[in-house]
């Protein structure tokens, strides 16, 4: 078995990265932050988190473990100590399927018992991942600016397999430059199938988009915005 964990909370990752034979590291990953998620930023992508859960029919979800906690968004992270005590980058981070930027820039990959991987993330303190595959999200539509106050830090999104209608949130990720893998399948999301408009994504590798309501082709344009599909 194969997970993601930020500090010492697994969430599953589909699929995980892809480790460099030479270097050990995710192909086209950042070694070196260029942002820090402070307390501001943690307090956005906290409430932007509650709102997808309020919108999607949290409290039916298969796993929703912290969701519907009370606690304080602007817990002690990596803008309120120094980065080489603890990993504790915000309360939201120890809700199931969310996984967090470590203070050292760092989250890590376990494959079963034995193998571990430590990998380097972009934006200490921000959401790195957002995994809620198959757990039951229904509703029309994700709530407007959720995913785009997740997106400077996502690299991973996973809403695959779930009821989730409305647009495809493209213009939510424009800002999305670290996203690597973007699951959307098997949902009824509408609109076009990738808008020839949208942003550059220079490090996606897997994008998923299958089982939807969306229409047309894949434009040249949104193609050539990313270079390093699979």
């Amino acid at each position: 078995r194969r997970s993601l964990r930020s500090a010492d909370h697994d969430h599953d990752a589909v699929p995980p990265p892809p480790l460099d034979s030479s270097s050990g590291k995710p192909p086209n990953s950042d070694t070196a932050a260029v942002d820090t998620c402070d307390v501001a930023c943690r307090r956005r992508q906290h409430a932007a988190l509650e709102s997808i859960y309020d919108a999607l029919g949290g409290p039916d979800w298969v796993d929703d473990g912290g969701w519907h906690g009370a606690e304080d968004p602007a817990a002690p992270g990596p803008a309120d100590r120094p980065v080489d005590r603890g990993a504790d980058a915000g309360a939201h981070c120890r809700w199931d399927g969310v996984v967090c930027c470590t203070p050292s820039r760092t989250v890590v990959l376990t494959e079963g018992d034995s193998h571990t991987h430590v990998l380097p993330c972009p934006v200490p303190g921000g959401v790195y991942a957002l995994l809620l595959g198959g757990n039951g999200l229904k509703g029309g539509g994700l709530p407007r600016g959720a995913l785009a106050a997740l997106a400077p830090s996502l690299v991973y999104l996973d809403l695959h397999g779930n009821r989730i209608s409305g647009p495809a949130p493209f213009s939510e990720l424009r800002d999305a430059r670290h996203l690597r893998d973007l699951y959307l399948n098997s949902n009824a999301f509408e609109g076009s199938i990738l808008p020839d408009d949208v942003a550059a994504w220079p490090r996606v590798i897997y994008l998923n988009v299958a089982g939807n309501r969306l229409g047309g082709e894949l434009p040249a344009a949104a193609l050539a915005r990313l270079p390093a599909l699979k």
